[in-house]
């Protein structure tokens, strides 16, 4: 039995945190203390990977360009966590449990721009680079104050379904992504997952249709909007969302001809 803690971050639409990271759902607002005490396969979505794991003490070294990443996650991730710092507990054990979990639960409204064409359920169409892709490998990090997470994920890109031509991917390109959460390791042996309610991690070495947002302009670097595993022809959502659950098992050719009229649509739309 692991024990969690519950969180509620209000994220507003005018906030960039809900425009880049979270694409439109319904979440309750409120949180409550429970009785029991989920593990973290109760809280993942049904198709999640594991959440990829750091050191507490980890001294990462990066380069000037994978600074000027993490610095604009950072940016784009503001309300999402709380100042708190994370601290080793100095014991293993909390409650019994080697392991603990941060659930955050966030609150959004979509609101459309003027002559916008609303997305189609489950799918975040409207300014998203949409692509096919596998991811080849991942690192979990804290930022600098230690008061979050982030999970950062290689994808090498197969198919371009939409890209963005200030921003353009090409196929070939090995591509930076990532999603808010991770796994905590502290040096007391205890390990502690930061997650985001509704929210899944893929897995390294899956094939996924990606809906990405771009962190900045400047940079090749993108927000997991929402994620479809593609596995034997089979679609499995990345995400619990109610608006996703009937394209879980889904052909893969039919979810994906699916897609592809949907952004032909609004690229139409648009010309017009």
């Amino acid at each position: 039995m692991k024990s969690f803690n519950l969180k509620l971050a209000a994220v507003a639409i005018f906030t960039v945190v809900a425009v880049i990271v979270i694409p439109e759902r319904e979440q309750s607002t409120q949180a409550s203390n429970r009785s029991t005490k989920p593990d973290l396969k109760q809280v993942l979505p049904k198709h999640s990977g594991n959440p990829l794991i750091v050191q507490l003490d980890q001294v990462s070294v990066v380069s000037t360009g994978e600074r000027d990443k993490r610095n604009g996650r950072q940016r784009v991730s503001v309300g999402l966590y709380t100042h708190k710092v994370i601290l080793d507990p100095g014991m293993k054990e909390i409650n019994g449990d080697a392991e603990s979990i941060d659930l955050t639960f966030i609150d959004t409204v979509k609101i459309l721009k003027p002559g916008e064409i609303k997305d189609p359920p489950g799918l975040p169409i409207s300014g998203a680079t949409i692509v096919i892709g596998t991811i080849t490998g991942g690192d979990a990090y804290l930022n600098d104050e230690h008061t979050g997470v982030f999970s950062e994920y290689r994808v090498a890109v197969s198919e371009i379904l939409s890209s963005d031509s200030k921003n353009p991917v090409s196929v070939g390109d090995s591509i930076s992504t990532w999603r808010p959460g991770g796994s905590v390791s502290f040096r007391s042996g205890h390990l502690k997952h930061f997650v985001v309610a509704g929210y899944g991690f893929p897995q390294i070495g899956g094939v996924y249709l990606f809906f990405l947002r771009p962190t900045s302009s400047s940079l090749q670097d993108y927000a997991i909007s929402s994620a479809f595993s593609l596995k034997n022809q089979v679609v499995s959502p990345l995400d619990d969302r109610q608006d996703q659950i009937a394209f879980d098992g889904a052909s893969e050719t039919s979810f994906l001809n699916t897609v592809r009229k949907e952004i032909a649509a609004r690229a139409e739309g648009r010309k017009q």
